[in-house]
C-alpha cells in the first residue's frame, strides 16, 4: 500500500510540473527575448535569425524584401515585437500575427482586416486580494466584440487591431479601461464598488437589488446612445451581457436573430429564449409563413427605442419561475414608463446610410482569368481519365461567346445604397398617484439589396393610477405594424447574393432583345438575379397587439396581491406572387396566399410577501397562472393568370394547393 501510495505521489507531482510546463510556454509566447548582432546582413538572414530564437514562423513575398539594403543590428534581450518593428518599421514594412505565424507586407497593401487575420488579446482579471473574477465582461472599445472571463479569471479575445483599447467591467468593482500592444498578457486589477448595487433589475415577477442577485442574472440599461438602427430588441444585447451570443442569419433587412444563452442545449429542438415583454410571455414564431430562404425575426415589429432595460435570466433563476419554456434562459424585455414629477415631450428623427461592407475585397476573376482556369481543370478532368473528344465525358473547353465586351458587374447590379429614417415621439409624466406614457414610431428602411426595405409603425399608451395606499390600476397597450418587402434568404434556391457571385463574368443578365438569359442552361450558369429580383412581388404584413391590465392590491406592509389579464393577438399576412417571366412562375405565374391568426391570453394572481429582519431578507412569491392560445392558418397556391395587373385567387386558372388548420 505504501509502494501504491508514493508511486500515486510521484505520478502527481509530474503532472503538476507538466502542467506549470506548459502555463509557462503559453505565457513566455508573447513575452519572447531577441539577442542579435549581425552586420550587412540581408532582411531574409535577419528573420531566420529571429525565427530560431522565437517560435513564430515568417510568411513573406521575397519581391517585396530582395531590394532593401543590408542592416547592422545589435540587440540585445530585447522584445520580439520591439526587435521586429525596429527592423520593418523604417523600410515601410508591417506585420501581422494569426497564431504563430507573422504575414510581412509593405504598409500600403495591409489593411486591418486584410486576409481575415486576428490578433489575440488575453490575460486575467482579479481583485484587490488577487483572487479572480469570474464572469468580467471585456469588450473592445467601439465595437461589439466581447467575451468572459473563465473561472480562473482568464480572457481571450480576437480582434482585429495590434493595439487598441479595452473595457473591463464586472458586478461589484469599478470598470477600467486599458490599452493594449500586440504579443501582451494582460494583468487587470480591478477594484470594489459599492456603486450601482442599490440598482433594481428585473426578476420574473419581482424586482431585485443587484446586491442581492448572482450572475445568473444579466441585465442591461437602455440609454440614449445604445439605440441604434438594428432589425430586432435582442440585437442590442450583442456583446452587452457575458454567455449572451447574438448572430443573425442575413443581411436581408428583418432577418431573424439567433441568440444562445451560456451555450446551446439542443441539436435538433429548438435553442431560442423565452421573451417576456412587459411580464407577458409572448409568442415567437417566424413572421414569415411561406418558406422564403431564412426565418424573420418576430421581434421586429417592436419600436426598440421604447425600450428601458432587458434582463437575461440563464440557469435556475429562470427555470425557477417559467418552468421548462424556461430551459434555453429567458429574455424579460421592460418598456419605458412615465416618471413621477418628470413631465416630458419628446421627438427624436434620425437617419442613416448603409453599404455592403468591404466590397473591394470581393475579388471576382475577369472573364479571361476565369476562361483560363476554367479549362485547365477541363483539361486536368480528361488528362486523368484519359478522355479524348468525341467519348461520353469528355470536358469540352468554354469560350467567352462575348468577345471584347466588358464583364459584367453582377455583384453591383443587385446592390444599391440603403438608408434608414425614424422618428420617435414621446409623452410622459407622472404625478404621485398618476403616471402616463404615450408614444409614436415610424421606420422606413431600405436595405442594401435592390427591392428589400420595411416600413414599421409603432404605438404605446401606459397609464398607471394610484386610488388609495391600497389599490393600484393600470393598463399598458402596444401596437405594432411591419410591412416587410423580402428577396430570398440564403437557404433558397433564387438567393440573390449565391445566385450573383456565382455567375461567369462575361456573361450578361438581359439579351439585346430585352428578354432575360434564363439560368439553368448554356446561357447562363445559375438563376438570373435580375429576374429573380423584377418579376417577383413579396412581403409580409404583420400586425400585432399586446396589452396588459392589470391590478395591485397592498394586503399589509409586507403582503401584496397582484391581479392582470395579458393579451398577445397577432395577424401575419404573406402576399408572393412569381409572374410567368419569373423561375418559379411556372410560365404562367403562381400566387401564394397566406394567413395566419395567433390569440394567446393569460390569466394571472400572485401574492408576493417581503420582509427585512435586521440583515436578513425574507421574499416569498405564490402564484397561479393560466394561459390559452390559438392559432389558425390558410394558404392558397394559384397558377395562371390572364395579366399580371390582375392577380386575385378568384381568376387564377388553377388552385394548385389549398390548406388550412387551427390549433389551441
Amino acid at each position: 500500500m505504501g509502494g501504491l501510495y508514493k508511486y500515486l505521489l510521484i505520478m502527481k507531482l509530474v503532472s503538476l510540473l507538466l502542467f506549470g510546463t506548459m502555463m509557462y510556454a503559453s505565457a513566455s509566447t508573447f513575452g519572447q527575448k531577441i539577442s542579435i548582432n549581425v552586420k550587412q546582413a540581408s532582411f531574409q538572414e535577419v528573420l531566420e535569425a529571429i525565427q530560431k530564437q522565437t517560435n513564430y514562423d515568417f510568411l513573406y513575398n521575397n519581391a517585396h524584401l530582395k531590394n532593401l539594403e543590408a542592416l547592422d543590428l545589435s540587440v540585445k534581450n530585447k522584445d520580439f515585437t520591439e526587435v521586429l518593428n525596429k527592423v520593418l518599421t523604417p523600410n515601410g514594412l508591417v506585420y501581422a500575427l494569426d497564431n504563430n505565424i507573422v504575414l510581412i507586407k509593405p504598409k500600403e497593401e495591409l489593411g486591418r482586416d486584410e486576409l481575415g487575420v486576428q490578433q489575440v488579446v488575453q490575460g486575467y482579471v482579479k481583485d484587490a486580494n488577487n483572487q479572480p473574477i469570474i464572469g468580467a465582461t471585456v469588450s473592445l472599445a467601439n465595437s461589439n466584440l466581447a467575451t468572459a472571463t473563465d473561472e480562473n479569471g482568464y480572457f481571450r479575445l480576437s480582434v482585429p487591431v495590434s493595439s487598441g483599447s479595452l473595457i473591463v467591467t464586472a458586478l461589484g468593482f469599478t470598470s477600467r479601461t486599458l490599452v493594449f500592444q500586440q504579443g501582451q498578457v494582460l494583468q487587470v486589477d480591478l477594484s470594489a464598488s459599492l456603486s450601482g448595487l442599490d440598482e433594481v433589475v428585473i426578476v420574473g415577477y419581482g424586482t431585485q437589488k443587484k446586491e442581492l442577485v448572482t450572475s445568473a442574472i444579466g441585465s442591461f440599461k437602455v440609454k440614449d446612445e445604445d439605440v441604434r438602427q438594428v432589425a430586432s430588441p435582442t440585437r442590442l444585447l450583442e456583446g452587452r451581457i457575458a454567455g449572451v451570443n447574438v448572430s443573425v442569419g442575413s443581411g436581408n433587412l428583418a432577418s431573424g436573430e439567433r441568440i444562445s444563452v451560456r451555450g446551446f442545449s439542443s441539436i435538433s429542438a429548438g435553442n431560442n429564449p423565452l421573451y417576456v415583454i412587459d411580464g407577458v410571455p409572448i409568442n415567437t414564431a417566424n413572421m414569415s409563413l411561406y418558406d422564403f430562404g431564412e426565418t424573420y425575426s418576430p421581434l421586429a415589429a417592436l419600436n426598440h427605442a421604447n425600450i428601458e432595460s432587458i434582463e437575461v435570466l440563464k440557469d435556475a433563476a429562470s427555470a425557477a419561475i417559467y418552468g421548462s419554456r424556461a430551459s434555453n434562459g429567458v429574455i424579460l424585455i421592460t418598456t419605458k414608463s412615465g416618471k413621477n414629477g418628470v413631465n416630458n415631450i419628446r421627438v427624436d428623427l434620425s437617419t442613416g446610410f448603409s453599404e455592403f461592407p468591404n466590397r473591394s475585397k470581393v475579388k471576382i476573376a475577369s472573364s479571361d482569368l476565369h476562361v483560363q482556369q476554367f479549362n485547365q481543370g477541363q483539361h486536368n478532368y480528361n488528362v486523368q481519365y484519359g478522355l479524348a473528344p468525341g467519348d461520353v465525358n469528355y470536358k469540352i473547353p468554354i469560350s467567352n461567346p462575348f468577345g471584347d465586351m466588358p464583364d459584367t458587374d453582377w455583384v453591383g447590379l443587385v446592390l444599391q445604397k440603403g438608408y434608414f429614417k425614424n422618428l420617435n415621439t414621446t409623452f410622459s409624466g407622472g404625478t404621485p398617484h398618476t403616471n402616463y406614457y404615450l408614444g409614436f414610431g415610424y421606420t422606413d428602411q431600405e436595405g442594401i439589396f435592390k427591392n428589400n426595405s420595411i416600413e414599421k409603425y409603432n404605438v404605446t399608451a401606459k397609464l398607471s393610477h394610484r386610488f388609495n395606499n391600497w389599490l393600484e390600476l393600470g393598463a399598458n397597450n402596444v401596437g405594432n405594424f411591419i410591412r416587410n418587402n423580402q428577396i430570398p434568404g440564403a437557404n433558397a434556391g433564387t438567393t440573390i447574393i449565391g445566385r450573383t457571385i456565382g455567375q461567369r463574368p462575361f456573361d450578361r443578365p438581359f439579351k439585346p432583345n430585352g428578354d432575360y438569359y434564363v439560368g439553368g442552361t448554356d446561357e447562363l450558369v445559375y438563376h438570373n438575379p435580375a429576374q429573380i429580383l423584377n418579376e417577383q412581388v413579396a412581403y409580409v404584413d404583420n400586425f400585432r397587439y399586446l396589452g396588459t391590465f392589470y391590478g395591485n392590491i397592498t394586503l399589509t406592509e409586507n403582503l401584496s396581491f397582484k391581479s392582470s389579464f395579458n393579451a398577445d393577438i397577432g395577424y401575419t399576412y404573406d402576399y408572393t406572387y412569381f409572374n410567368e417571366h419569373h423561375p418559379y412562375g411556372t410560365g404562367v405565374g403562381r400566387f401564394l396566399d397566406y394567413n395566419r391568426l395567433i390569440q394567446s391570453y393569460l390569466y394571472e394572481n400572485t401574492v408576493n410577501y417581503q420582509k427585512k429582519f435586521d440583515r436578513l431578507e425574507v421574499t416569498g412569491l405564490v402564484g397561479h397562472s393560466f394561459q390559452n392560445q390559438q392559432i389558425r392558418n390558410t394558404g392558397v397556391d394559384a397558377r395562371g393568370f390572364p395579366t399580371p395587373s390582375l392577380v386575385t385567387i378568384s381568376v387564377a386558372s388553377e388552385i394548385f394547393g389549398a390548406s388550412g388548420a387551427m390549433s389551441e
